[in-house]
């Protein structure tokens, strides 16, 4: 099964997420990785981001997304 993680880098983060986003990023590829299996990982880039790649995603055809992060 095609799957994608979108990541919301600074859901939840106030002043530090600069630098708490790239780890949080980091993260998300290192446990992809270690799934074993396929997974497009893609982080929000502006609000609305989120909504958007759902729908890029499902064209492309993969059949789970998975998100990470909100708020």
């Amino acid at each position: 099964m095609r799957t994608a993680l979108i990541v919301n880098p600074v859901s939840g983060l106030g002043t530090t997420a600069r630098a708490a986003s790239r780890s949080r990023i980091e993260l998300a590829y290192r446990l992809v990785a270690g799934a074993g299996v396929p997974i497009d990982v893609a982080a929000t880039e502006r609000a609305g981001h989120a909504a958007e790649l759902p729908a890029k995603y499902g064209a492309g055809g993969i059949e789970r997304v998975i998100a990470w992060g909100g708020g």
